[in-house]
């Protein structure tokens, strides 16, 4: 039988984030056995043997599993009579299960076919990577955060993508400061001047999850010192930290260490913080719109501005840009409207402002203007009276109406 995916119950400090733990040597086991397996293909989950054994499975729920490989210096017949009957349920062959006994040639022997697979951990990475992202959306940390161990383990490259992952949800702040503990205990930053970078960013102690943030904005130590070295001041350095952080979590946490705030890292904040302090500044608009494009109100801003900024040929291409992202959003199709009328796109632009004609919360006057405006550019002199008339039963006062419905009639129409 070819092995897909492997369930190791442990009783070593693997959950208990003890880096310096009299069974440091336990743990370190553990990792080597789960990047040895990785290496072979095969998906890997986690559980404790104590929870195991009274059937709780809190990490793995109902899922299958092709084998169990049990992780303990402890004979498991004698030390955890049960755990035969509690993984019957959980592993394939009628709940047969290994106990490691510290040579990875048994091991290989158990899985057959998948031990002679070599260097496969990626695909083991994007399966996990796949599986932390439901779960993270279904809430379920406890299996988040065992999936982020693991992934750890097997790649420490992973930690941008993981930071990615974790930061969708609105609790996303306490998920993140897991993670910053998970990746210190793995000594991913050891390499990296942190206390030196921590330093030169003048950062309070009571930040959190100011290592994540640095280590995986994808900038260097030189580029943050350089950046440090020419801003002008602690506002000018936050925005260029900002604009050159590769992901929504590292940038709004530079982002927020001009005013020494902690963002909370959901959607909702991290709006109200561009609108409060940075939404008249273009680069940061267009920088948001590049690391968080599925976030409309990153567009929904940036055009906004850029037409109050009277740069509406740019806010139409911006708009049609973000269409992309979101199809069919009227406030978007309305603003590349805007755009192709102020290039003299005037057709375009009608077959616009006719789709989103009947939309809620778009006004209705402002449309029968638009095309009104379309169609006179077009000379098309019966649409253009119809629209006009349109607007001018909504507001028989309108100045514009009423100088191009003279305008139409003079042309007999």
């Amino acid at each position: 039988m070819m092995i897909k995916n492997a369930l190791i119950v442990s009783d070593s400090p693997f959950f208990s984030g003890a880096h310096s733990h009299m069974r440091e040597d336990d743990l370190n086991t553990l990792n080597d056995i789960i990047r040895h397996i990785a290496n072979k293909g095969i998906f890997i989950e986690i559980e404790q043997i104590i929870d195991c054994v009274t059937h709780q499975f809190p990490r793995t729920s109902n899922r299958i599993f092709d084998i169990g490989i049990v992780h303990s210096k402890r004979p498991y017949t004698e030390s955890w009579e049960e755990l035969d009957i509690s993984l019957a349920e959980k592993i394939k062959n009628d709940g047969k299960i290994l106990q490691y006994s510290g040579s990875n040639q048994e091991m290989d022997e158990y899985l057959g076919e998948s031990a002679r697979l070599s260097d496969n951990s990626p695909e083991v990475a994007d399966f996990l990577l796949t599986e932390l992202e439901s779960s993270v959306r279904d809430r379920n940390y406890l299996r988040a955060e065992m999936l982020v161990k693991i992934l750890v383990t097997i790649d420490a490259s992973t930690l941008q993508e993981i930071i990615g992952i974790s930061t969708e949800r609105p609790d996303s702040l306490i998920l993140a400061i897991r993670i910053q503990s998970i990746a210190e205990e793995a000594g991913i930053f050891d390499s990296y001047p942190m206390e030196e970078i921590e330093s030169m960013l003048g950062l309070n102690e009571d930040i959190g999850i100011e290592k994540l943030a640095i280590f995986t904005s994808g900038l260097t130590a030189k580029e943050i010192s350089k950046s440090v070295k020419n801003s002008i001041n602690r506002t000018d350095l936050s925005r260029e930290l900002f604009l050159n952080s590769k992901n929504t979590f590292s940038s709004f946490f530079f982002l927020s260490i001009s005013s020494q705030k902690n963002i909370r890292f959901n959607k909702n904040s991290i709006r109200d913080s561009i609108q409060n302090d940075w939404a008249n500044d273009h680069d940061v608009l267009a920088h948001w719109t590049q690391i968080d494009p599925m976030n409309f109100d990153s567009w929904q801003i940036r055009t906004r501005a850029l037409w109050n900024d009277k740069k509406r040929v740019e806010c139409g291409e911006v708009a049609e840009e973000a269409l992309v992202f979101h199809p069919g959003e009227h406030n978007l199709l309305r603003r590349m409207a805007h755009g192709l009328r102020e290039r003299g796109n005037h057709a375009e632009a009608i077959a616009i402002e006719l789709i989103i004609l009947n939309e809620e919360g778009l006004s209705r006057i402002d449309n029968y203007i638009y095309l009104s405006r379309s169609y006179f550019a077009l000379e098309d002199w019966e649409n253009a009276r119809n629209f006009t008339e349109l607007a001018l039963s909504i507001d028989p006062n309108h100045p514009e109406m009423l100088r191009k419905l003279d305008a139409i009639k003079s042309k007999n129409y």
